[in-house]
């Protein structure tokens, strides 16, 4: 073959995995041969490699086990609807065409405001392209985080995008200061009790997880005096207690642009998913348990928001009063917020640790074993350990992780959930928020949470898209006639959100619904009839 035909042949894999990149970044090598041949290019893994690595104009990479690609702006023919701004064309990534929208809404508020986009989209790419043309204009930058796993996160992402730049860190045992580095990463307990000083640069500050810093003690992260410009980066940005209007908004001036989950849709930013709610039923025991506690935490609301300063609503504002409150001596009221904070434990305990809802883990065994990788989240961790073990039983590696376990195996577990070797990770709350989770295609809820924010969290874990186009699915179990039954309201604003947007919503109530679940998330045949779909959701692709 001549040099020629070769070089053809090279020019025409990479001009295929320029439009693959430009469709799903952050592919490997071995999805990106499935990908070109949709636009009519067929190469094995080591050509695509070959091409790679040595197109280093148009290609670079995250990670190395193995490495994550993604194509350079201004390099390709990109569709006008990804075309950036002419005054970021030359930042070292492309951006998604509502990236590049969000970025331009923070421009136009004045380089200040908050962008609210759900888990997984790619805030902190936005984040980057701000950070960039802060340090390309002479400024500083610092980067505010509420943990030591974002912190290393953050710094990770500067030292693969901007290696010329000198990333220092503040938190986790290092007192760097932005006054001798061009970007510095800071948790937020640090940045509260460390005043930032710039050296008469001027300087950005991006807030990641934004929402954590509506706090008296947190908003003092916040310096006016030093950071002309602002962006903030959450998922879940309103809070119920209102901190966000009080503390969070005079600073960053607002939202500047929200993207939800049927803007995520639209533009296939995420992938499609289904969703199973399943009904589960107490036993004897637990139910007598249940009703005892709730009728305990009900009179004691009762009680508190009649006699005592307590709000009745929303919900937070009521538990930030109680648990105040049960803070002080031994007064009636006293007594009465700590009784409702003891029964309101109790019945979240008995709704978590259902023997339904392990048992639940059983029939669903079909659908863990078709899927690529499942998360399953818990209340406690108790019942992720007991969780895992259940799995472990039927011949699948599964693992717990949780805050109980220490951060160097916590990073092993993701790891081994990354790389396969792991195909099941339980957790409480330890990946709600903040946690780079490797891609998973199945989310087992069995404590659905009141808070949509941790809901939403949680569904972001799943539905980052897949590159061979599969669907995410979903298995939220609640028990029947409670508080976490939607029946009874349980999730309204949360599943009126992904309803309109989930490809189906099924409710199964059957008593013993495996083998019906298990063929709506898998798509084989069942022999049976299909539940009625809970909302008339049953939407093509």
């Amino acid at each position: 073959m001549s040099n020629d035909v070769i070089q053809g042949n090279r020019d025409e894999i990479a001009d295929a995995l320029s439009r693959a990149l430009l469709t799903i970044p952050n592919s490997t090598a071995r999805e990106l041969v499935q990908l070109i041949e949709e636009f009519g290019c067929s190469a094995s893994r080591p050509e695509i490699n070959s091409v790679l690595y040595s197109r280093k104009d148009l290609f670079w990479s995250i990670g190395k086990v193995p490495p994550r690609w993604h194509l350079i702006s201004g390099n390709a023919r990109i569709p006008q609807t990804e075309v950036l701004a002419p005054e970021r064309a030359s930042a070292p990534f492309s951006l998604y065409a509502w990236q590049s929208e969000a970025l331009s809404a923070w421009h136009d508020q004045g380089r200040k405001g908050v962008i609210e986009a759900i888990t997984g989209a790619g805030k902190s790419f936005i984040g980057l392209c701000a950070a960039w043309e802060e340090l390309e204009a002479g400024g500083k930058v610092q980067v505010i985080v509420p943990s030591i796993i974002l912190l290393n996160q953050w710094v990770e992402l500067f030292n693969l995008h901007m290696p010329d730049r000198l990333v220092g860190r503040l938190g986790g045992g290092r007192r760097d200061s932005l006054k001798d580095v061009d970007v510095l990463v800071v948790v937020v307990n640090s940045a509260r009790d460390n005043e930032a000083d710039s050296v008469g640069h001027h300087a950005l500050v991006i807030a990641d997880e934004c929402h954590r810093y509506a706090t008296e003690r947190n908003a003092l992260a916040l310096n006016e005096s030093v950071f002309e410009s602002r962006l903030g980066l959450s998922a879940t940005y309103a809070r119920i207690d209102g901190g966000h209007l009080n503390l969070l908004d005079p600073f960053f001036g607002g939202t500047c642009y929200e993207f939800g989950y049927s803007d995520a849709k639209k533009h296939e930013v995420i992938a499609h998913f289904k969703l199973a709610l399943v009904a589960v039923d107490f036993d004897d025991g637990e139910r007598l348990a249940y009703i005892q506690a709730d009728e305990q935490a009900r009179n004691n609301r009762a009680w508190l928001t009649n006699n005592a300063d307590v709000r009745s609503d929303p919900f937070g504002l009521f538990m930030q009063d109680v648990t105040e409150l049960s803070r002080g001596g031994y007064g009636e009221a006293t007594v009465k917020a700590r009784s409702y904070l003891v029964a309101f434990n109790a019945r979240r305990q008995v709704l978590s640790e259902t023997k339904a809802k392990l048992e639940l883990l059983d029939t669903l065994i079909p659908a863990i074993l078709s899927a690529d990788k499942t998360l399953s989240f818990t209340e406690r961790q108790s019942s992720a350990e007991e969780s895992a073990e259940r799995i472990r039983s039927w011949g699948i590696n599964a693992a717990a992780i949780h805050s109980g376990i220490s951060m160097d195996v916590r990073s092993q577990l993701l790891a081994d959930f990354a790389n396969g070797s792991i195909t099941l990770l339980c957790a409480p709350k330890v990946l709600d928020e903040g946690v780079d989770v490797p891609s998973a295609d199945l989310g087992v809820i069995l404590s659905a949470s009141q808070s949509q924010r941790q809901m939403i969290q949680r569904m972001g874990r799943l539905l980052r898209r897949k590159s061979d186009g599969r669907f995410a699915r979903f298995v939220i179990s609640f028990v029947r006639g409670t508080s976490e039954d939607p029946s009874t309201g349980a999730h309204g604003t949360f599943l009126e959100t992904v309803t309109d947007v989930a490809d189906e919503v099924i409710l199964f109530d059957g008593s013993n619904p495996g083998e019906e679940i298990c063929a709506f998330l898998n798509d084989y045949h069942w022999h049976g009839q299909i539940p009625q779909p809970l909302m008339a959701v049953s939407q093509t692709r």
